[in-house]
């Protein structure tokens, strides 16, 4: 597979799966904050749902990784590099922050979304660097 081919299904499986991650996140929120009396089972079952949809974006970023060239692969791994990176200062900080100077607790749910926002600056900042960096 060439890898504009590669990039193209990469966008459209990452696109789709955010869409539906986005669309389950708020049905479950809608669903659970109007219907009364909802088993806990169930509760812990649409709770886990939007998961589906992170394993699927992942899914797609590691074909892509195995698809593509070595640069679009390095590219792909500095900005996952600069996504965790990012994202454990943000959380190891807010954390520090949560205990010693009462800053309200964040739920842990804004992890995912903070990695893949870190990652895709990441990914933009390798684009931008001169050739031979």
């Amino acid at each position: 597979m060439s890898p504009s081919d590669a990039q193209r299904r990469y966008k459209k499986t990452t696109a789709m799966a955010m869409l539906f991650y986005v669309i389950v996140i708020f049905s479950v929120a809608f669903y659970l904050k109007r219907t009364d009396d909802v088993a806990p089972v169930l509760k812990y079952i649409l709770a886990a749902l939007p998961t589906i949809f992170v394993w699927w974006f992942l899914w797609g970023a590691i074909r892509f990784y195995k698809e593509t060239d070595e640069y679009e692969r390095s590219r792909l791994q500095t900005g996952m590099l600069f996504g965790v990176i990012f994202t454990m200062l943000l959380s190891s900080g807010w954390g520090f922050m949560e205990m010693f100077a009462d800053a309200p607790q964040l739920p842990v749910f804004w992890i995912f979304p903070a990695f893949i926002l870190a990652s895709g600056v990441g990914r933009l900042l390798t684009k931008t660097q001169p050739e031979g960096c």
